[in-house]
């Protein structure tokens, strides 16, 4: 995978996003010619994949069984697949533990909640003994 911002003379690669049909800053797939922006994409990327970046017309390929699909084509799927995989693992780790994070801050806040309500109900009980009291004399 390889976020192209000039072509080179020698470079297969399409000029322009398979998508819109722009040019620009353009990923380029590692198994056939085409590009898209990031943005392009269905769901868009926000950033460039790591390793081996297969489009969507070529994944398409493979989970089709089209016969057209050569081998390293079909290594470099795979090979994006499990480098997708594990990005999204790591996202999932990082929200369950921003999760874990955000459940321990609420149950503080709860806590501090019921301690201030606590004190708010002692500090009008008292107010109200002081003005019975006044009213009795």
């Amino acid at each position: 995978m390889v976020l192209c911002i000039f072509q080179q003379e020698d470079d297969i690669h399409e000029d322009y996003c398979t998508v819109c049909k722009r040019s620009g800053q353009l990923l380029l797939c590692d198994t056939c010619s085409r590009v898209y922006h990031l943005e392009c994409l269905e769901p868009p990327l926000k950033t460039i994949p790591k390793g081996v970046w297969v489009c969507p017309r070529c994944q398409e390929k493979v989970l089709k069984k089209e016969d057209n699909v050569s081998w390293p084509g079909t290594l470099a799927i795979v090979h994006s697949y499990l480098a997708h995989k594990a990005v999204k693992e790591e996202e999932k780790r990082k929200l369950l533990k921003r999760g874990t994070e955000l459940k321990s801050e609420h149950e503080q806040l709860e806590e501090k909640d019921r301690l201030l309500s606590n004190a708010v109900t002692k500090c009008l009980e008292k107010k109200t003994v002081k003005a019975r009291y006044r009213v009795k004399e």
